[in-house]
Formats: C-alpha cells, structure tokens, sequence
C-alpha cells in the first residue's frame, strides 16, 4: 500500500523487509486503473513497550496519465517528537528500462495539513519523496524505514491496513512481536499464515491479492466498512482498549476550584440533571473553540480540565474531558465515548486507532450522546457525521452505538404583497427544529435575499 497519512486519534504504524518481486512479474491492470501495485512487503519489528520499526518497500507501475500525479509524490506520515523515517532506496525506471534515482533535495519533510476548519498545534510531519521521470510505463521504487521511538500506547501494537483501491499484487504485512505478546487480528481478504515462534518472538504473517477494484461512488460508505482490511492490535478486546484511554486521562484537576466553581454557577438555577446537562453543554460549545492539538502523546491523551478552561481552545478529547469535569461537579454522570465519525460505519473485531478518531460525551441517565466540538447543534442532537456509528464506552468498557435517526422538521411561509405601483414587499417565516435549526438556514436564505426584501425571521429550535 502506497504510503499515506493516517488520520485519526493517531496512528500510521510500521516494520522490516523481505523482498520486492521484479518488475516482470506483474498482471497486466485495466487500462482505467491509474497505477498498479506490483509488490510490497511491510515488515514490522515491534518492542515490548510498544516502540516499533517497520521496513517497507514496494514498486509501483504507472498505467496512465491519471497514474503519474497518484505515484510521482509519496508520502511518510511520521511524528517528529516521537519517530523519524529513513529514506533507504528511492528511483524511477522507465518504460526503457533507465534508472532515475531520486536525489536527496527531492526528499522534503513538510508539516502535514490536518485541518482547513480549525488551528492546529501539531509535530506531525509528512516526508515528501518526489520521484523523477515519471510517466506511463514507469516504475517507481521505494524502500523507506520508520521507527517509532516512543509508543503512542505505551506497552501496547496496533496498525491499521486499509486497501488502496488499486491493483494489489504480491502485497505482504509480517509482525515480528515477543512471544510472550500476542498479536490479534480482524483480517478481512488477507490470507493469514501460520504464526511461527523461534528465540521468545513470534512471527505473523498476512498476504494481499487483487487485480481490480469497482469505483467508488462520491459520499458512499467507506470501503473497509464492508470490503477487505486487516487490523492487527495487541489489545485482547475492546474492554482492555478502553481501560487504556481511562487511565490516560485521569485528571487530578478535574475537581479543582474553578471547574467546580463554574459548574455551580452556570447551573444554580436548573432543577433536573438534563437542565443542567445542557446548560454545561451549551457553555462549552460556545465558550471552547475548536482546536486540533497532535503534539506528542497528546494525539491521544487529553489535556488537564483546569488547562483547557483557562486556554478556552482544545480538541474533541479536551471538549470531552472539561465537558465531563464540569458534569461531574454538577453531578450528572458522564463518560467518554470513543467513535469513528466519518464515513466508517463498522468497527473491526479487533481494537486499535486506525478506525477510531473521535470522541463523544455519553450520559447514562439521559440515555444520549454529545458532541460539544459542534457548536452549531443543539443539546440533544448529534451531527449526521457521528450518527449510526459504533462506540466505545470508555468507562464501561463496552461497545454501544448512536442513534441511527432523529425527529427533524422544517416548516416554512412566504407571504407577498404587491402595491399598485408594481413595487412589492414579502414576509418569510422559517421554523426548524432538530439538528439544523441552529445550522443557519434563516441566515443562509438572508443572505440570498436582495437588498430591499423585508424579511422576518423567527427560528426555533427544540431539543
């Protein structure tokens, strides 16, 4: 699989080389497949604290025009406070059969761009490696190590292989772990081999062939909620994948005097647990802007609530974690729920981050989900981006899931008045109540309006 950022709470993971067939061992590919993946092999030597280093090499060959901006450009994901990536062979050979090596000022480390909403503070880096030469017919060769110096779980192994969608041949994953630290897997149209033990390490091995793939329609399901994909983890079972992150955020300043104190302040005067649930909930959206934060640890270990309410900026795991500490002061009960928002509907059968990457509020008592990171959606609804989706509850150790629907309705009236002189005024109401009724449709349809309409607006919204 061609190198690729790996977006979610954290994780690209990596391994050691066992060999990259030749070039003329490759299956012919559709003449509408960009490029073809002609062999691969991803290696990864893992510790017993969880640091990792994966060897990975692999030959592209270029189909079309379409293939040359898919392969020319490869990208490393890699954390430059915690890995480092080596660039070990890199070169182009034409149609022809010459070879273009890939010269050292072709190789550039970049700050990956992680958002276009929100401000990010982040050491996440992308080793660039642009490749020369490049044009139908080509190949272009990479053999690149990372090593993961300081595990993102620390004792713990995860990573995440999700198919390119492109013509995969001779494709080969092998975990090299200490026997004493099993490996489980949710391998989904990867051939497993026999797991082979030898000086207090075990070996595992998975292969990957496919010669096409349909295309995908825009906005559909993401393929690997229902096609193939392979999830290794070191984690037995969700249960213990949860503890892990609990026990990450525990937060000795969660009861500290000023969280306590505005938790009182902002509720003195509501009688119910959901009163005040969403009265803490409507202060946090409004009052913490969103914030990606991926520096260190932090990718998956939230800040501390005292820090988060005095910067007033955080991620989803500090929205969650102040949001939870003020809920605790106002005794509503509340715990983290990890959740895959996006387009993944399924979780595989084996826990680790590369499916995961978001977090949510869970009430018991309330039997509802919260998302403060969405600031336009009101108190007892979630945006469609986190519905019908699988959850980990953090404090329970189970899996649950949020609503797959909710109550929404839109009603609307246009009233005009024309005067004798041909000159016209109209009255629009507009009353929506659910998810989108705080999402701006009066202020869309405002905006669309001329100049000298006279509008009325009266939006409602209803939890």
């Amino acid at each position: 699989m061609r190198p690729s950022s790996v977006v979610c709470f954290a994780l690209a993971l990596s391994g050691w080389l066992a060999g990259v067939p030749s070039a003329s061992a490759s299956v012919p590919a559709k003449l509408d497949d960009p490029y073809t993946n002609e062999g691969e092999t991803q290696t990864f030597t893992v510790n017993a604290d969880g640091s990792f280093s994966k060897l990975d090499a692999m030959t592209l060959r270029v189909n079309n025009e379409a293939g040359v901006a898919r392969v020319a450009q490869q990208y490393v994901w890699f954390n430059r406070n915690m890995a480092d990536v080596q660039i070990l062979e890199a070169y182009t050979t034409t149609a022809d059969g010459v070879r273009h090596d890939v010269q050292p000022e072709q190789i550039r480390d970049v700050q990956e761009a992680r958002s276009f909403d929100a401000p990010m503070f982040q050491d996440i880096q992308e080793k660039v490696i642009v490749f020369p030469a490049v044009e139908p017919g080509a190949r272009v060769h990479l053999t690149y190590r990372k090593t993961q110096k300081q595990p993102i779980v620390p004792g713990q192994f995860s990573d995440f292989t999700p198919p390119d969608l492109a013509p995969t041949h001779n494709f080969r994953l092998i975990y090299d772990l200490p026997a004493d630290k099993p490996l489980y897997a949710d391998a989904r149209g990867f051939t497993a081999s026999q797991p082979v033990t030898r000086d207090g390490r075990t070996r595992y091995e998975y292969r990957y062939d496919k010669a096409h793939f349909s295309r995908l329609e825009r906005g559909s399901v993401a393929y690997v909620s229902y096609g193939d994909r392979l999830m290794v983890s070191t984690f037995p079972d969700y249960a213990a994948f949860a503890a892990t992150y609990r026990e990450s955020a525990v937060d000795p300043s969660a009861h500290a005097a000023a969280v306590t104190r505005l938790a009182q302040q902002l509720t003195a005067h509501d009688r119910t647990p959901r009163d005040k649930a969403k009265t803490l909930y409507d202060w946090v959206r409004r009052n913490v802007r969103y914030v990606a934060i991926n520096v260190g640890r932090g990718a998956v270990v939230p800040h501390s609530a005292s820090e988060i309410l005095a910067n007033r900026y955080g991620d989803c795991k500090d929205h969650v974690a102040l949001y939870g500490a003020l809920l605790d002061a106002a005794g509503v009960r509340n715990e983290p729920a990890l959740i895959s928002s996006g387009s993944i509907y399924t979780l595989p059968s084996v826990p680790g981050y590369g499916v995961i990457n978001h977090i949510i509020t869970w009430l018991p008592d309330l039997r509802q989900y919260a998302d403060s990171t969405a600031s336009n959606v009101e108190f007892g609804f979630l945006p469609s981006s986190d519905m019908n989706r699988p959850t980990v509850l953090v404090g329970q150790g189970v899996l649950a899931s949020t609503p797959a629907t909710a109550l929404m309705t839109r009603s609307s009236d246009l009233s005009m008045k024309v005067e004798p002189d041909g000159s016209a005024s109209f009255t629009y109401r507009l009353e929506a109540v659910g998810a989108s009724a705080e999402q701006g449709p009066a202020r869309c349809c405002a905006r669309r309006r001329p100049h000298n309409a006279r509008i009325r607006f009266r939006p409602s919204c209803a939890a």
